[in-house]
Parts: C-alpha cells; structure tokens; sequence
C-alpha cells in the first residue's frame, strides 16, 4: 500500500491498481486542518488536524461474486474530540473513531463484505451483500452531500457518519434497482446504544430517478426503526426508535443543482435530533474556467428533544442528565474544492454554528478549515 501511495504523489492518475483482472487496490487519503473561533463554553479557540489513509480491495470472485474490504488508519481527532459544539466539524473516522469501533473491539476494519448479483436484464437487477456494512452505501445518497472528503465536512450534511444511520456493523442489505427505481434496505446488528445496550436496526428506502429539461434528478424516500430494547434517555425505560427522511438532489442545468435533506424521529432518539431540515446548493466552476472545481453552500435547522420532561402523573421525576439540554442548532456551511489533478483536490470550507440550550449558556462561533483529498 505505501508503493500505491508514493506512485500516486508521484502523479499516477489510475485512481485503482488493478493487480489482476479481479483483484482491485485502491482508496483515499484525506488530510485536514480547522479552527474554531467559539462564544460560550468557556470561549474554547483552537486549532486541530486529523489525517486517515483508507485503502480498500475489491476482489470480484466471479462476473456475480464481490468481496469488499475498507480499512481507516486515522491519526489525529481534528476538532472532534475537544469541539464544544454539537456537531462534528468534520464527519470523517477519525482516531477514536477507528479504534473498537461501536464497542465491537475491532479496529481499523471499517467495511467487510461479500456480494451476490442477480442480473435479469440490462436496467433490471438484484444484489444481496452481506457482513460489516458501511450503511451510508445503500441509503441515504445525495448527489451534492454525502461524503466528507470531497463535499461538506460537517455531519449535518454528511450521511456516511450520521447518528440516525449507524454504521460499520455486521448486518445485510439488499438493492433492488429496475430502469430508473430503486429498493434499498438493511438490517443491523447494532453493538450498543448510548446507554451501552445492544439493539438491531432496520431501514428500507425506496428511489427514483427523474430527467427532466434541467437534468438529473434523484428523490429518495428511507424509513427507519430499532428493536423495542432501544434507551429511549435517561430513566425513562426502554423503546422503540423510528423515523423518516426524505432526501433530494436535483440538477438546474449544466452547472448548478440543489440538495434538501429532510428527517423525522421520534421521542427516543438516535442521536441528539428529533428533527434536521438541511438543504443547499452546488455550482460548477465552468463559468470561470474551472469545469472540475465546485462550490457548495448549505444551511441547516436541527431541533432539539422535547423539553418537557415532567414526570407523569404516579412516577418518580427521573434523574437529570448530565449535559444541559440542546433546543435546537442553526448550521451553515461553505467550501470551494479546487482540483489540482485528477486524483488530488484541496478545499477551503467555513462553517458557522449556533447551538441554543433551554438552560444554561449557548454556544456560537466559526470553523475554518483546509482539507486535501488524495485518490488513489
């Protein structure tokens, strides 16, 4: 792997090292650095950095036959780790991240999968995967805002490391896709919640395709739930989370297109959200000669838990938690990501973020960051 890495910084532009006819070497090698500018939580301003090379293989037993592996070797938290904000400025796996991931006591294995194809006809087609799945694969895609490498940084418009579409645990999936729909679902064998309970977790999303005279268009609708021994928060016993999100992306012509990312849960929460409304806007760089540069622009509201927490009529008042209560975030973010080559892109992002408690002293301020992107 460190010979297919100094080639790449040497200028190889094959973004894959095909060993053999059906053995593949590849990955990505993201590096980045931001700093924060924070009111509230004690003024934190700092700076932080994180790197994570991640190679993957694909060996293609047969033309129906796949096996996938996807290694993290993370160095560095950025400003995950010490960040007083809510969300993570930056939604890659990162050290802590990669290290017994979900408690399973494994590290740096992120994905491990064998697929089976059934292919019925050219726009008609069947594939079952099973094993350590990467979620944000099957569900949730965006054109504009899914991945942290090359669009926005921030978890709020990421959905490879969401917290209402866990990830890289043993499960299956299975994709259904006939001319321009699309069937996903997937079933997890969660490791343990934020209460350190074990719980499985399901979720189907159903997808279209639509051209139009502007472009491209892709509509998704996902539906996910747990098993009913989810912790649905601090003594208040055991339930069943669920929710919905409705997710687009839709080109306006050559050189502009739209997000929006919609979702709903209920009171027991994966995550600290029972409701995120994002969306925003990518414009090509063609109209300064920059066809393969791109700038992005998203804004989002994520609404806190329910305030009122007044014990029903009999019960005991349950203990208090021990963080104050989120009500609500504000999020915006901005990057330009300017290809370099083709397998090397540099970005410049800023971010603002607002999280507004029900007690205690809200927390606002700015991350400024610089990322590099190498493929290989």
């Amino acid at each position: 792997m460190l010979t297919l890495l100094v080639a790449t910084l040497l200028g190889q532009e094959a973004l894959a090292y095909d060993v053999t006819e059906r053995l593949a070497l590849g990955g990505t090698l993201a590096m980045a650095t931001q700093c924060q500018q924070v009111s509230g939580a004690g003024d934190e301003n700092k700076c932080g950095a994180a790197a994570a090379l991640m190679p993957d293989l694909t060996l293609n037993l047969t033309d129906r036959d796949q096996v996938y592996l996807l290694f993290d070797f993370a160095l560095g938290n950025d400003l995950n780790a010490d960040s007083p904000f809510a969300l993570a400025p930056w939604a890659a796996s990162l050290e802590e991240d990669v290290q017994d991931i979900n408690g399973s006591n494994r590290s740096y294995l992120l994905v491990a999968t064998y697929s089976h194809d059934f292919q019925f006809a050219d726009d008609h087609g069947l594939r079952f995967t099973g094993g350590i799945l990467d979620t944000g694969a099957f569900l949730d895609q965006n054109a504009y805002a899914s991945d942290e490498n090359t669009q926005f940084m921030n978890v709020a418009f990421a959905n490879s490391h969401s917290s209402y579409l866990p990830t890289y645990d043993p499960g299956g999936a299975m994709e259904w896709r006939y001319q321009d729909w699309a069937l996903s679902a997937v079933g997890l064998n969660g490791e343990e919640n934020e209460a350190g309970e074990p719980f499985s977790y399901y979720a189907a999303g159903l997808a279209y395709r639509l051209g139009t005279a502007w472009g491209e268009g892709n509509y998704r609708l996902m539906y996910f739930t747990t098993t009913p021994d989810f912790a649905a928060g601090p003594g208040s016993g055991l339930d069943r989370a669920e929710g919905a999100v409705l997710s687009l992306d839709q080109e306006l012509g050559s050189d502009w297109g739209v997000f929006l990312r919609l979702v709903w849960q209920g009171d027991a929460l994966l995550g600290d959200y029972i409701a995120r409304y994002t969306g925003g806007l990518n414009v090509l760089g063609t109209a300064w000669g920059r066809a393969q540069d791109n700038l992005g622009l998203a804004l989002g509201y994520l609404e806190g838990p329910a305030g009122d927490t007044s014990p029903a009529e009999g019960e005991a008042l349950a203990a208090p938690p021990d963080e104050p209560s989120l009500a609500s975030t504000w999020i915006g973010e901005a990057y330009y990501r300017f290809v370099a080559m083709d397998w090397l892109a540099l970005s410049a992002d800023i971010q603002y973020m607002n999280d507004r408690y029900r007690a205690g002293e809200d927390v606002r301020g700015w991350v400024f960051g610089l990322r590099a992107t190498l493929d290989f």
